[in-house]
C-alpha cells in the first residue's frame, strides 16, 4: 500500500537483498518487455517508467519509512541496497 503509513519493517526474504523487490520487478519485465519489442520508443517509455518508480514511489516510501521507524530503517538502508 505505497501511500499508508507503514506499520511493519520487513527486513526477511526478499527485503533481505533489495529494499524494493516488487518494484525491481515492475522495472525488470517493463525492460525486458521493451527489449523483446526492438524498439526504441517502447525502451524510453520503460525508462521512463523506471525513473517515475525510482524517483516518485520509492522516494516517497523512503521518506514514511524513516519517519516512522527512524535508526532502524536507516541500519537497514546501510545494509540493503535500494535495488540490488
Amino acid at each position: 500500500m505505497t501511500f499508508d503509513k507503514p506499520d511493519k519493517l520487513v527486513t526477511s526474504g526478499l527485503f533481505a537483498w533489495s529494499r524494493n523487490p516488487m518494484y525491481l520487478g515492475f522495472a525488470l519485465c517493463a525492460l525486458g518487455g521493451a527489449v523483446a519489442l526492438g524498439a526504441m520508443s517502447a525502451v524510453g517509455i520503460a525508462i521512463l517508467f523506471c525513473i517515475t518508480l525510482d524517483r516518485w514511489y520509492v522516494g516517497f516510501e523512503e521518506r514514511m519509512m524513516r519517519e516512522t521507524f527512524g535508526a532502524e530503517y536507516d541500519a537497514y538502508c546501510r545494509k540493503v541496497r535500494r535495488w540490488l
